[in-house]
């Protein structure tokens, strides 16, 4: 939604941050510049009225009361659609949780969450150099999930070290506590978490022996 859309603009990339209570008119109205859709513009300026008294003049943040919070919404989702029933949804869920996952991918996802660890001894250096805490036994298990997920959204019936690769950011980037030097360096957990998948090597596939 815009106002969504409006808290990231105005807020870190990371970590909580409210909405600030004034916005200088310039400001606000350059934020507002890029949107085309009506809807977006006249969110926002419910959320903020403009102070025309105030020197420079300034958009203020109103308050949200129980007379006006349905008009807020109604702008915003002017129409709610059902796209799947409960029962889909469930199907689903057992489908991808049907999807077969072999002994090659647990080893490649043991290996990855393990090297996220500073002080395990399969973690690189840098990550020691980097890393305050990293990830525990529940990343490995989401890292498989979101790979059944995606070769189940991809019609395939396993999972592949491509599949854990493409989730690995979104599951580990959280979980992975980066240390002063690194925030200092500029090196966020996601770089880390790039250059893993990277670096770490998959599980050697013993040979069929007759």
């Amino acid at each position: 939604s815009g106002g969504v859309f409006f808290i990231s603009l105005q807020s870190e990339k990371y970590g909580y941050c409210p909405l600030p209570r004034s916005v200088p008119k310039d400001v606000f109205d350059t934020c507002l510049a890029p949107f085309a859709a009506e809807q977006v513009i006249a969110l926002a300026k419910k959320w903020y009225l403009l102070d025309e008294n105030s020197i420079p003049a300034e958009y203020r943040l109103t308050s949200l009361t129980k007379d006006n919070e349905k008009e807020y919404w109604d702008i915003v989702l002017p129409e709610v659609r059902k796209v799947l029933s409960g029962r889909a949804i469930v199907n689903i869920q057992k489908l991808v949780g049907s999807v077969a996952v072999s002994e090659y991918i647990v080893k490649y996802v043991a290996r990855l969450v393990r090297a996220t660890r500073p002080k395990d001894p399969q973690a690189p250096p840098y990550v020691a150099e980097l890393v305050d805490w990293g990830a525990g036994p529940r990343a490995g298990q989401f890292l498989i999930q979101g790979g059944k997920a995606l070769a189940a959204m991809d019609g395939r019936f396993s999972v592949s070290i491509d599949d854990v690769r493409r989730i690995a950011v979104p599951v580990l980037r959280h979980r992975i506590a980066t240390n002063f030097q690194a925030q200092a360096d500029g090196i966020t957990s996601e770089n880390i978490v790039e250059r893993l998948v990277k670096e770490i090597p998959e599980p050697d596939i013993p040979k069929l022996v007759r």
